[in-house]
């Protein structure tokens, strides 16, 4: 049973409290220094002994502040500055549920500078969740920086409870991150959240981790996205395949979007071709991460839309189905292309062939600065090739060739000669390759390599 106060306050979190309050960036001529808090697993029962465990926990960090002035005078150790609190709260408890908001209120309260809350809330209804948010209304100063986890338990909620949740997102203009994670949408929920995204100003990132939908209607992201000017990241787990679709043909028609990462969810051959058209026509979008989605179709119409394409820094088509055709025309695709700064290739169908396409390609590339080519088909020839194309390229920095044949290769000294000609002659970019082409010389070339990007940068 949890101990109990004087006054009948449960106060399990004591001992938990200070374990996990780490002070970090303490150095001298620092103006402050930063805390973070973090309770994971609790009832919300137990939201009234938060309070006094946060005054306990500030106490013995003020005293180790103390004591480090103390030894070291000469140090300026600053005084105790912003602070986050990550709370994980079940709502399966009853008894207290209703009051968890003005608990956490009042322990927010003893809390100095909070500049961060990040709060997940499983098994809850959503009016208590939003009671949680606009409780932030009641501190003097509210943190800059909210995320929220709403995992499980809306299905027995009733149509009303999307709704209370935006309603409280529109009091409390300070939702950065937004998780919604292990739900199931009615028509009447989707078009609440529709209209609440589109309302809101505040939420950055939107993380739907394996959303349904009932009769898997889909999000409309296209007319979200249309009216919502803030949201820059989305990212798709595990969810409806029409809603995915929803997201890549907004690409076509939004200029804010700058992440888009879909995983684990099919997509059709009609969003594919949207795809390739989104590209061509997007302006913001800065990262695509598509894994593991579907035939490799989806490979072509991607790499097609990066001709025209003048915004996007990172592509991810891991787990793609990727082969040595799709390889030839990503090449004749970015050979027009000059942002693409990083590439993610893992877990495909490329072979030698493949490989030794990207190394000519490589030769004449000025801007790619980390190549992903792990567990592959690539064996010595293609390693080789690859290397080869080192000594006349003069941006990549990272290549990983982890998992593929050629790292298990006896013959990898031939590898490595061509490795170590190329740093020793003309590469001076090249800072990280896999450990199984390392040894002592070319560690010592990657390092000076490293060094130099350091001290240019």
């Amino acid at each position: 049973m949890a101990a109990t106060s004087s006054r009948g306050i449960t106060t399990p979190f004591r001992n938990l409290l200070t374990p996990v309050a780490k002070l970090t960036n303490v150095t001298p001529g620092d103006k402050r220094v930063s805390l973070s808090f973090k309770v994971e697993k609790f009832n919300v029962s137990g939201a009234r002994g938060i309070g006094l465990a946060i005054k306990d926990t500030l106490k013995k960090i003020n005293k180790q502040l103390d004591q480090m002035r103390k030894e070291h005078p000469e140090a300026e150790i600053p005084p105790l500055g912003s602070i986050t609190i990550n709370l994980e709260l079940d709502g399966k408890s009853k008894k207290t549920k209703d009051k968890c908001a003005q608990y956490l209120s009042r322990a927010f309260r003893l809390v100095p500078n909070l500049v961060g809350a990040n709060f997940i809330c499983k098994n809850m209804y959503d009016s208590d969740v939003a009671k949680i948010l606009a409780s932030l209304k009641t501190l003097e100063t509210p943190p800059t920086h909210i995320s929220l986890t709403r995992e499980g338990g809306l299905d027995d909620l009733g149509k009303a409870s999307i709704a209370d949740l935006g309603s409280a997102l529109a009091q409390v203009p300070l939702l950065s991150q937004l998780i919604l994670q292990s739900l199931n949408l009615n028509e009447e929920q989707i078009r609440q959240f529709e209209e609440m995204m589109q309302e809101n100003s505040s939420v950055q990132s939107l993380e739907l981790n394996k959303l349904t939908t009932q009769d898997h209607l889909p999000i409309d992201f296209t007319t979200i996205l249309k009216v919502n000017s803030t949201l820059n990241e989305l990212k798709i787990i595990l969810g409806e395949p029409e809603t995915a679709t929803s997201a890549i043909e907004s690409l076509a028609s939004t200029h804010s979007l700058e992440i888009l990462t879909i995983l684990g969810t099919p997509i059709s051959d009609l969003a594919s071709e949207a795809l390739e058209i989104g590209l061509a026509a997007n302006t913001s979008l800065k990262l695509l991460q598509l894994t593991g989605c579907g035939s490799s179709g989806l490979a072509d119409h991607a790499i097609k839309g990066l001709k025209t394409n003048s915004s996007l820094e990172t592509l991810q088509l891991d787990c793609s189905g990727i082969t040595d055709a799709q390889v030839s025309v990503l090449v004749d695709s970015l050979c027009v292309n000059r942002s693409l700064r990083v590439l993610n290739f893992e877990m495909n169908l490329i072979d030698d062939e493949g490989a030794a396409l990207i190394a000519e390609w490589l030769k004449t590339n000025p801007c790619l600065e980390r190549l992903s080519l792990g567990l592959n088909e690539i064996h010595k020839k293609g390693a080789q090739a690859l290397f080869s194309a080192l000594a006349e390229n003069h941006s990549l920095r990272t290549l990983d060739l982890s998992g593929n044949p050629c790292t298990d290769d006896e013959s990898t000294i031939e590898s490595q000669a061509l490795l170590k000609k190329a740093l020793e002659t003309t590469n001076h970019t090249l800072t990280a390759v896999d450990s199984e082409f390392c040894d002592e010389e070319i560690r010592t070339l990657l390092e000076r390599n490293e060094k130099s990007a350091v001290s240019y940068g």
